[in-house]
Parts: C-alpha cells; structure tokens; sequence
C-alpha cells in the first residue's frame, strides 16, 4: 500500500461512484474518507431530519457519511481511514492533502440532492486548482 487516496465522501451518487473508483482502479493503495463539515452551513437539522443543536446535527450527519463509507469498503473487502474536518470544504481538502502525503484525491464533481450540497461545482473546482496531487473528477 504505498500510495494514498483521498476521497471527499458525502454519501451522494457521485461520492460512492469516486469511492468505488478509488477501490477499482487502486487495489492496493491505502484510502482515506474525508467528511467536511461546511460550519457555515446551519440546516443539517432540516435537511437531516435530527434534532437537537446544530452541532449535534453536524455530528449525526458526520456520523452517517462515515458509516455509509465504511459500509461500501466493506462491500469492496476493503478497509478505509475515515477523517471528520470541519471549514470550507474545498480549502480543507486542499490542507488534509498537503498534511497528510496523500498521493491524489478522487472526489465527485457535484451533486443536487439536499444532503450533499457540502459537494458541490465550485469546491471540486477549488480543489482542482489548488491541489499539490492529481485530482481526478467523477461524473
């Protein structure tokens, strides 16, 4: 396992398809999850259905991104790291690359549904320009 993949996850189409890309096309390389928490964003209560404060929501929904991650990995015989950040989803995964000697991020390109709206055009564009790694976009 000497490369590293980083994939941005929020469980929408495009982030399990950039998940299972991650899976198929790099057998042996190690995959870090990445969950960002957008702290601007204040309707993961609504969109969620949870209750409670608006932190513990960001903290349900963190939660379930994650499992659902480890769920596909596991669907895949594979296990992955799983990484909650909290920021400007695009700058975060940016920095967590740069830290972190991750080799290239495989991340969605956007995604409509309610849940996913942490992922959207602009942050795979961000990421995209600022990378120190390759990047590659699922669609």
């Amino acid at each position: 396992m000497d490369q590293r993949i980083l994939v941005p996850f929020d469980n929408s189409e495009l982030g399990r398809l950039a998940l299972e890309r991650a899976f198929d096309e790099h057998p042996d390389a190690a995959v870090t999850v990445i969950h960002v928490i957008d702290s601007r964003q204040s309707t993961y209560a609504i969109e969620g259905g949870l209750t409670g404060s608006v932190q513990q929501a960001r903290e349900q929904v963190s939660q379930r991104m994650i499992a659902e991650a480890e769920r596909h990995a596991e669907e895949h015989d594979r296990t992955v790291e799983t990484v909650v950040e909290e920021g400007d989803a695009g700058d975060v995964i940016v920095e967590y690359a740069a830290n972190n000697d991750i080799d290239h991020i495989i991340m969605g390109s956007h995604d409509r549904s309610k849940m996913s709206r942490v992922f959207v055009g602009h942050i795979a564009e961000v990421v995209v320009h600022n990378s120190p790694v390759p990047v590659t976009i699922v669609r």
